[in-house]
């Protein structure tokens, strides 16, 4: 199964990297990506699937959430033989 990652995801994880490497820790932010990728990787392994999100918005188009790390919300869905990751937002901003 391949892992896909929108757009809008894809702008949040940049945004999160950049502010580590703005606090001065660049190796530590290629590392931080590394640990986000590879557990996008690892949700297609994860049986059974994440509960519906309990954001309605995202609950909605059937969207799955898991908590990374502690600090983000992943929202993905799966389609086909797809994991696609549909948001990555830091938790404290869904309140």
């Amino acid at each position: 199964m391949s892992v896909v990652i929108k757009k809008r995801a894809e702008n949040s994880i940049a945004h999160t990297i950049e502010h580590i490497e703005e606090q001065g820790y660049p190796i530590t932010s290629v590392k931080y990506l590394d640990r986000i990728l590879s557990f996008f990787k690892d949700l297609d392994r994860l049986k059974p699937l994440h509960q519906l999100c309990k954001k309605k918005s995202w609950a909605k188009f059937n969207y799955r959430c898991v908590v990374f790390e502690g600090k983000y919300v992943v929202a993905y869905k799966v389609e086909k033989q797809q994991v696609v990751i549909c948001y990555f937002v830091h938790g404290a901003k869904l309140k």
